[in-house]
């Protein structure tokens, strides 16, 4: 399920099954989105660029 859109896909390396407890993943994009958040308040979130990526998401893959 998860290797049905291209992004989760990428992010998780076609490792999905293979992490183990103790792994440490790494997703520069979340935390990108966390720190625009902290720097620009709820208005990254809501009204800015993630914004957009989450209405263009939710257009192409509701």
């Amino acid at each position: 399920m998860l290797h049905r859109y291209e992004e989760t896909s990428r992010v998780f390396k076609g490792r999905v099954s293979s992490y183990l407890e103790g792994d440490i993943f790494y997703n520069k994009d979340l935390s990108n989105t966390f720190k625009s958040s902290v720097e620009n308040s709820s208005k990254a979130f809501y009204e800015g660029d993630i914004a957009d990526k989450i209405a263009e998401f939710m257009k192409q893959d509701g």
